[in-house]
């Protein structure tokens, strides 16, 4: 399927969707509307891929790929900031970059992405603050916005990868709500 064809498919996924809600709100309509959500979300998600190859061409991707850990995390915080509407604040360690393996980087870099993705897609936040600390035996990514909090919220596929990459390293991973509000998502992992 080409980029224009998904984009057409998840409009009219979430037209259904749309209609749906005006018609009924019983258990059922509404689980078919998530469903009908979903799947405009896997779509565009599908094409924002596409999108990407296209408008970055390998070589460009290869220099950012190819850049140290603060550079990678620092694009990827560049690129949410145009999603969120507003640049995070970041805290990056002095040593992340001779204290982290490269396989272990990679993987921070994920969970970054997916815990910018998440605040994008659930918060409906107005700040967020990103901090990567390293000690001589851990490294610990801490996302914390203050946005509406976790509620009936549960964690979406994103965070279902960053947390499967935080065990992978013998690490955990945690999303609580703070008492002043929002949500604060901790990746730590061994070093």
């Amino acid at each position: 399927m080409t980029i224009i064809p998904r984009l057409f498919a998840a409009g009219l996924s979430l037209d259904n969707a749309s209609s749906r809600l005006r018609v009924s709100t019983t258990a059922h309509a509404t689980a078919l509307t998530a469903g009908h959500i979903d799947d405009a979300i896997r779509i565009l998600d599908q094409a924002i891929k596409e999108i990407r190859a296209i408008v970055f061409p390998a070589t460009e991707r290869d220099a950012v790929e190819g850049a140290d850990l603060p550079g990678r995390l620092q694009a990827v915080v560049a690129d949410m900031a145009a999603v969120l509407g507003f640049p995070p604040l970041v805290s990056l360690s002095s040593a992340l970059t001779d204290a982290v393996p490269h396989d272990m980087g990679d993987d921070l870099v994920v969970a970054l992405r997916e815990s910018l993705a998440n605040v994008v897609r659930h918060a409906r936040a107005r700040s967020v603050e990103v901090t990567v600390t390293t000690s001589p035996h851990r490294l610990t990514l801490e996302v914390a916005d203050d946005g509406v909090g976790l509620g009936r919220m549960h964690r979406g596929r994103e965070l279902r990868c960053a947390q499967q990459r935080a065990e992978y390293h013998s690490g955990t991973f945690q999303t609580t709500t703070p008492d002043h509000g929002g949500t604060r998502v901790v990746w730590s992992v061994p070093l």
